[in-house]
């Protein structure tokens, strides 16, 4: 079977793999999804690039590992994002305090994470949330899942990813907002 054209589902990948243990087969699924896990890994570690190689490597091999814990091939994007987000978690609890690594981040040569305007906004952004709130909402806008996808990645229930999402697009609006002008009336200016 030719691996690589799209009527070979996720589906009929993951069943080769599992049946026979086709590295070609899980291959073939991380050439599919890996640009969406990095992309999803880039937000969650604020541009360092060599942090993102490591998790997408460890989420991957984890993934191999576990495939059999994969519900199906329909879902498998959220299913390796959620994987890449546990990884994350367990790389911020073993750097200890978070802060002190962002700090470290962003103390690091520009050459290492060669950030671009649109990124250093969309990083200027997500920095005012917590990282349940961040990560919520990269795989909802970044990433393209619904709510109850993204509540199967994460293993939240439905209400608090909702919940995680009009959170953190609060604080991101109060965190912006420009202040109102001041009418007319309450400066005084309002005629003879």
């Amino acid at each position: 079977m030719a691996l690589a054209t799209p009527e070979v589902t996720d589906a009929r990948l993951m069943a080769a793999v599992l049946a026979q243990r086709d590295t070609r087969a899980f291959s073939e699924l991380v050439r599919r999804h890996e640009q969406g896990v990095r992309a999803f890994l880039r937000q969650l570690c604020r541009g360092r690039l060599d942090l993102v190689d490591d998790l997408a490597q460890e989420t991957f091999l984890k993934a191999f590992q576990r495939l059999h814990q994969a519900r199906d091939g329909a879902r498998l994007r959220q299913w390796f994002n959620g994987i890449a987000y546990r990884e994350f978690l367990m790389w911020q609890r073993a750097a200890k305090r978070y802060g002190e690594v962002l700090d470290e981040v962003a103390r690091q040569p520009e050459a290492l994470h060669e950030p671009d305007p649109a990124s250093l906004e969309l990083d200027r952004l997500l920095g005012v949330l917590s990282p349940s709130e961040r990560t919520a909402i990269v795989l909802s806008h970044g990433g393209g899942l619904s709510h109850s996808e993204i509540a199967d990645a994460l293993e939240l229930p439905l209400g608090t990813v909702k919940s995680l999402i009009a959170r953190g697009k609060a604080r991101i609006q109060a965190a912006f907002a420009t202040p109102a002008e001041p009418s007319m009336s309450a400066t005084g200016a309002g005629g003879c």
